[in-house]
Parts: structure tokens; sequence; C-alpha cells
């Protein structure tokens, strides 16, 4: 289906005057689909062709649907009888109470479908919003509150129709942008009302261009960052995207719009209309049915820095105060719907410490637990990935034992029925108290098996994998923890690292073993203390490995043997190594560390072929080597890039990967 705007019979390149031989809008469009299967499209006509001397923009919303798959079942008009629209599947649009006209009022077109294959029904809607703009702020404003009033009377009348609650898609041109000077209000109204941008889908080609072209025929590449876009697809009662791409070419002798097409892979989700297929309107194949397919458990997003408390980025410029609170909007921030999210990915970073402490991350609305997320001392940044179920509000709460800056990084999520199930954090280990092992420190060169099923919230049987913190504390040495499965062969793979006088902290995601056991192997002396975040079953689309060793700058494993420069990357091939396939992976979960940093700094880690971003994965420190979990979707050839700061030895460890 396609959501169009400004259909009229101009030229096809968007030049005024007569066609000088050029193909027409509508002539082109009908030739092309002529050529791709004629009869199968059809249009949707509620609002007349752009005609001259009008404004353009106020006309020409149509729905293109291919009625081999699809079945309208809105009595939508097949024409307007020479009017300027049809009340049929039409939402008229405010204009402003002073200054406009009828002249000025745009429609949104709207239409229910079916999808012939299996008989869910969805509604899709195609908006244009007005385009004026003004360098007066005080005008600019009333046109950005007008855009957000007519986005929001276009979903009300939508929602009016929709009385089973069916999934809604919408298309078109907002006419604003992220950075635009007044703000993103449509956007805004949009996400508020339980729309999700599909721009935040896992896969994505082109998301640093704008999309708007100007008819320029050369665009240029910014290189990192993320476009304006103009032109959106978002979702409701639709979980997120496959894929996202601006549809585009940086050099083309011709330009078709001055918009670059949005194209969005979306999956309907299971059981929204029975199972009953309505009759088509007129005999038309029926397209085969797809293969069963579930969605994915886990949602990685682009990487989004939602909280920075010394910038005063999604709370007051001012530290995190001893033995407080903060609270952080996850749903509908960062690409995250306003509902249906279960567990949040966040990577936390402590800053500006005033002493040493720890964070806390745990459900709003819940009480705090024993658990820590986080160890911080002064004097340097440190950075923990975690997993932490979202609760009242959509809202996370970190707490804090010390003050501390605090910078709140989203990498995705997982949705409400997924496989993973989150849990408050629940202290299994703690060899300081005699909790889930003797009360003694680990020896150097020594293993604990900790049971991790049937305790804090895990069950007995049935879980193939579990989501823990592992804190290493009052160590007697430098060292390293390796988690892995119990009854296999300990790998060489690092899980965490520390060193005498500080405790260090780490997420895992490791593989349940022999008897629902996980072990801990230490190379130094150490206290250990574990708690569990989650759990995955047995057959879910997480497969746990025993870890193995995919990168090691420092011999060659994975990549040439050098240091990584300041400013330097890693392209790393992950798929086809270490126990993870060659195709069908949607993410991989790694231990990425950090050692003999040069000088303070941060590694970021995300899809090769992505544009680099500022959120942070691992923070690191000189003299040190320092550990964090990664959950990351696999970019180009099967890739992922670490980007670093600082020069510094890159160390990677593949521990499972998430299926498409």
């Amino acid at each position: 289906l396609v959501a169009l705007q400004e259909l009229g019979p101009g030229r096809a390149d968007g030049v005024t005057g007569s066609t000088g031989g050029r193909p027409r809008q509508t002539d082109s469009l009908v030739t092309e689909l002529a050529a791709q299967g004629a009869s199968r499209y059809k249009l949707i006509r509620t609002t007349s062709y752009v005609k001259p001397g009008t404004e353009a923009s106020t006309q020409g919303m149509r729905i293109l649907y291919d009625s081999s798959k699809y079945t309208m079942l809105s009595k939508c008009v097949d024409t307007t009888d020479g009017s300027a629209w049809s009340a049929s599947c039409t939402v008229p649009l405010p204009i402003r109470p002073s200054g406009d006209d009828e002249g000025d009022r745009r429609k949104a077109t709207y239409a229910k479908f079916a999808d012939k294959a299996t008989g869910e029904q969805f509604y899709f809607v195609s908006v244009h919003l007005d385009a004026r703009h003004s360098t007066d702020v005080t005008v600019e404003k009333t046109f950005d509150a007008l855009r957000a009033a007519q986005v929001k009377a276009a979903i009300d009348g939508v929602a009016s129709q929709n009385t089973a609650n069916l999934p809604v898609i919408l298309g078109g041109d907002i006419n604003t942008w992220q950075n635009n000077k007044v703000g993103y209000t449509a956007h805004d109204v949009l996400i508020d009302n339980g729309f999700y941008d599909t721009a935040a889908a896992q896969k994505h080609t082109n998301l640093r261009f704008t999309t708007m072209n100007d008819w320029r025929l050369t665009l240029p590449d910014p290189g990192a960052g993320f476009g304006s876009r103009l032109d959106a697809v978002l979702v409701k009662g639709i979980t997120g995207a496959s894929y996202w791409e601006n549809v585009m070419e940086v050099t083309d002798s011709t330009r078709p719009s001055d918009h670059n097409m949005v194209l969005a892979d979306i999956r309907l989700p299971d059981g929204t209309s029975g199972t009953t297929t309505p009759a088509p309107e007129t005999p038309a194949p029926e397209a085969p049915a797809p293969p069963a397919t579930s969605a994915p458990a886990y949602r990685p997003v682009t990487p989004t820095r939602v909280v920075d408390t010394d910038a005063g980025i999604g709370a007051p410029a001012v530290p995190l105060a001893a033995k407080g609170t903060l609270d952080v909007t996850v749903a509908g921030k960062a690409g995250l719907p306003t509902t249906g999210v279960d567990a949040v990915v966040l990577n936390l970073t402590s800053t500006k410490a005033t002493s040493g402490g720890y964070l806390t991350a745990y459900p709003t609305g819940t009480a705090r637990t024993s658990a820590s997320t986080l160890n911080f001392s002064t004097g340097t940044a440190m950075a923990n990935n975690v997993i932490v179920k979202v609760g009242t509000g959509g809202k996370v709460t970190l707490y804090g034992s010390a003050a501390t800056d605090v910078l709140v990084d989203v990498q995705g999520w997982f949705p409400i029925g997924s496989d993973y199930t989150s849990l408050s954090p629940n202290r299994l280990l703690d060899t300081r108290n005699g909790t889930g092992a003797p009360a003694a420190l680990v020896g150097a060169t020594k293993k604990i098996d900790l049971t991790v099923t049937g305790r804090g919230g895990v069950p007995a049987s049935g879980v193939g994998a579990v989501v823990l913190n592992l804190t290493a504390t009052s160590a007697a040495g430098s060292g390293y923890l390796t988690a892995y499965p119990a009854g296999v062969t300990r790998p060489s793979a690092s899980s965490l690292n520390f060193v005498r006088g500080r405790s260090t902290a780490n997420g895992v995601v490791v593989k349940v073993g022999t008897g629902g056991r996980v072990s801990l192997y230490v190379s130094a002396g150490t206290h250990l203390v574990g708690d569990v975040q989650g759990w995955f079953p047995t057959g879910s689309d997480l497969t746990a490995l025993t870890p193995a060793r995919l990168l090691d700058t420092r011999n060659g494993t994975g990549t040439s043997t050098a240091v990584v420069p300041a400013g330097g990357k890693v392209d790393l091939t992950v798929t086809g190594r270490g126990g993870v396939p060659a195709s069908g992976v949607n993410a991989v979960v790694l231990n990425v560390t950090a050692t003999q940093s040069a000088r303070a700094g941060f590694v970021t880690v995300g899809a090769t072929g992505d544009a680099r971003t500022t959120a942070t994965n691992v923070a690191m420190v000189p003299g040190r080597s320092i550990a964090n979990r990664v959950i990351v979707p696999v970019g180009d050839g099967g890739k992922v890039t670490l980007s670093s700061t600082s020069q510094s030895h890159l160390v990677a460890d593949v521990v499972g990967y998430l299926s498409n």
C-alpha cells in the first residue's frame, strides 16, 4: 500500500509550464502500474487531483493498493464528481482561526483494508500537513500548532470509525522535522497517541539523508547523524517495523518528486480480526499465504541518549543526589512505542562522581531491591549494560548511593509477550554473606557453580539462558571473571575485569548448564555478587552460546594485530563464527573489553553501515581492562562496528544471538 500526496496531472519532474515531451505524473504512474500488473492496482480517489491555480499541497491525497493482496472494506467513492473532495473516507483538517480560508483546508484520506492471505484487518491513512513556515518564530509557532492540530484531527477521525481498535498505518508528509526551531509537535502528537515511527526499525537504509530533495539532482552525503524526516510512516497497534528505507539515489538524472519515497516493512499482528477473510470487491488472484513467522523477541533501535544530567538532557542539569532517585521515561522515546514495552535495554554511565558508590535500575512503582547495577568511583566514568523491566508510566527508576552525573542510552527493547521474561532484580549470589554459595572469598583460579533455576523468579525448568548482573568486590588482586554454562569446558573468554580495591559490575547473558546452573571462574581471589534480571526459555529467539572470542586486536583475532587508534574503528564479522549462523541473525550478544587504553574515552558498538551515534557502550579507563555487555543489531555483511574515541586494544566475545 502506498500513501500518496499532491498527485496531479503536472510534469513528473515538478517543473511548471509545458510538459515539453516529458511524462505527466498521472501518465507515468498509470504506465508503470500497467507494466507491473495493471488491474491489480487501484487508487482511492477521495480528493481531487491537483488543479492549476490552486494550492497544490491541499489536494491529491490518495491511497494506492494492490487488490490481489488486499480487500478495501470501506465504502470509499471512486470519484469526487467535480468537487474538491468527497466526504467518504476523508477527514477535513483544521485551518488557523484567522488569516486562513477554505482554500487552505487539507484533508486526510483513509480506508479500512483486509489482508487476503490472513484476513487481518487494519486502517491505512494518507496525510499531508500544512506546508507553511516562517522565519518569524512567533508565526512559525502558529504553523507548528496547526500541524499538530491537523494530525490530531486525522487520527481522531479514523479512531471514530475504528470501533474494533484495529491497527492503524499512517503515511504522509508531516512538513516538520526533528530539529525544527519551534519543535516537532505533529510528530510528538502521534507518539503521544501510541504511534511508533518506523524509522526506528531494526534495519534501515539512508537514515542519515533528509527525505526532501528539493528537486536537486545530487544530494551531498552528510556522513553521519540523522537526516530531516518530513516524510514518515507510523503505526499503531503494530509492534514496530522490520525495515525502513529513505528511497533515493545520491545522483539521479530525474526526480519524480521533490520528496523521497519512504518505505517501511510492517508485519500485522496475529489475531486482529478473527479468521474470516472477506470476499473481494472484484475477482482477483489469491496471493499465496506467507510462511508462518513470529516477531523477534528483541527490537534493537539506533542507540539514543535520553538522559544526560551533566548537559540537562531528559533531566535537570544537576547530578543525581546521594541516595536520590531519577525516574526516566523510556516508553515513547528513542523509537520505542508508548505501550507494549515489557523491558528496555539501557547502557548506564556514571561520570563526575563525588565518591564511590553504585546505581540501581529498577521498574518505576516497585520497591527498590538490594541489587546493584553499576559500581562507580571518583575520577573516572564507568558504564554498564542493563535489561530492566519497564514500570509505571513507561518509566524506569535510577537510584544512586552517592552523587554522580548519569548518562542513559537506549539500545533496544522487548515487547510484552516476547520470549524474554524480565524480572525486578533479585539477588542470587553474595559470597560475603553466604547467599547462593559459601560465605568465603572465591579463590584465585577457582570457580563456583551457581544454581539459577527455581530462584528469584526464574522457573525450575524450561530455561535456556539467564540475564545476570555480576559484581566483583573486595578483590585480592587484578583479574577477570568468566561466566559459562555449568558442565562444559571453561572458554578463554572473559565476562568481567576487576582490580583490587574497587567493585566492578557487568551484565551477562549466560546459557544455563547442567543442573540449572552457571559456572563463575575467577583468575584472582574476589567476592562475587550476582543479581538476576530476567530469563529466556529454551527454544526462544535467543540462542545462548558458550562464550567464544571473535576479536582480539592484541593477537590479530578477527582483525589485524594493531592497537585501535583514537577515532578509529574495527568492522567485525560476527555471522558464521563462534556458533553464530551465517544468516537469519537479528542481533548478537557480545562482551566487549577495552584494554591497554591510552586515556579515558568511550567505545561505541553499532551495526556496520549505520551512522555512528554519541551513545556509549564501554567507558575506557587508562591502566585498566573494562568490559561491558552489548546487544547489537547485525549490519552490512554480517558485521558490527566498534569505534573508539581513545587509543586502545579491543576484545569481543560472543555469548549468544537473536534470530530474525
